[in-house]
């Protein structure tokens, strides 16, 4: 009877395999209408904008968080509009009113809808400075993008608690408990219901969320799969890069990221010493294991500023990681 069960369980996992469904052929390039985000696909992403009654001194493309959608910038931004700043914000696929609403559309089809934002928003302010604002999943998908590729045309960018716990920090029981479900019933929707979380103590923004019909409140398991997947994404920001640890009181010392037995850490190649590298959480990475009177151990945070990538000791900013990127 076990056999039979394993053979049907192999059986099922290429039937029930997790579903992504990114962007389709490119058509044409990106454009930006008052309603929607029109991708090089063809895709229409709803847009929300709002202005200010001047020339805007600066304008924000804002990215909004897992199972929200672009009306996540409704508190903040008719405050930047009276500041003189301009916001736009867009549905992203599989959420909101985009297509393929609850489906993960992959990272690279993610990044490429941002790209298409920021050209399209940048034909329309030229010259004014524009700034990418990602909050949780949007920051998670802006770092994607910075770690392929500069994004052409942006000032700088903004990240508020950036999805970065990802597989590598999951227990076994968690990463044995996702692959399975995601490999066999991919579909199957979970919610926070009995979670006992109070996201908030706005419980006017709450009682509205609870009745917005474009709030996801269902997720399906192969959706979590690729956000959770995205850590790795980030992570290729640092892999195999030439890293240069500077500020200290000796000289410069080369640094080298590598991942081993699925684990990531950071290699002192000089002397050799090794620390596993895991999330400090909102855009932060944690170091422990060299020798306990190195100051390299605690945690780093990461900035970006042209090609230039860095991370920055939180207790002592002049300690500094930078490289290439």
């Amino acid at each position: 009877m076990r056999l039979l069960i394993t053979v049907f369980m192999l059986f099922l996992i290429p039937a029930c395999a997790p579903v992504i469904k990114p962007m389709g052929s490119v058509k044409g390039l990106s454009s930006l209408t008052d309603k929607a985000l029109v991708a090089r696909d063809g895709a229409v992403l709803p847009v929300r904008s709002c202005l200010p009654q001047r020339r805007p001194r600066a304008v924000i493309i804002a990215l909004h968080g897992f199972n929200d959608y672009a009306n996540a910038i409704a508190l903040p931004a008719p405050f930047w509009a009276e500041q003189g700043i301009a916001t736009y914000a867009y549905d992203q696929r599989g959420f909101g009113g985009a297509p393929n609403r609850g489906y993960w559309a992959g990272t690279r089809t993610m990044t490429a809808d941002l790209r298409d934002a920021v050209r399209a928003v940048r034909q329309r302010h030229p010259q004014t400075p524009l700034f990418v604002l990602g909050v949780s999943m949007g920051g998670a998908v802006v770092m994607a993008a910075l770690a392929d590729a500069p994004i052409a045309g942006i000032t700088g960018v903004v990240l508020i608690e950036p999805a970065v716990w990802g597989r590598d920090h999951m227990n076994i029981i968690q990463r044995t408990a996702l692959w399975i479900f995601s490999n066999t019933i991919p579909w199957y929707p979970l919610t926070s219901e009995g979670l006992n979380i109070k996201p908030s103590d706005n419980i006017e923004m709450l009682r509205a969320l609870s009745r917005d019909p474009k709030i996801i409140r269902e997720t399906r398991i192969d959706a979590i799969k690729g956000l959770v997947d995205s850590f790795n994404d980030l992570m290729s920001l640092m892999e195999n890069k030439e890293i240069t640890y500077t500020g200290s009181s000796h000289d410069d010392r080369p640094m080298k990221v590598t991942k081993e037995d699925g684990k990531w850490q950071m290699e002192q190649t000089e002397a050799g010493e090794v620390s596993g590298i895991v999330s400090g959480g909102e855009n932060k990475i944690e170091m422990e294991d060299y020798p306990s009177n190195w100051i390299i151990n605690g945690t780093w945070e990461f900035s970006k500023s042209g090609n230039k990538c860095q991370i920055n000791h939180t207790d002592d900013k002049d300690l500094e990681m930078y490289w290439k990127c």
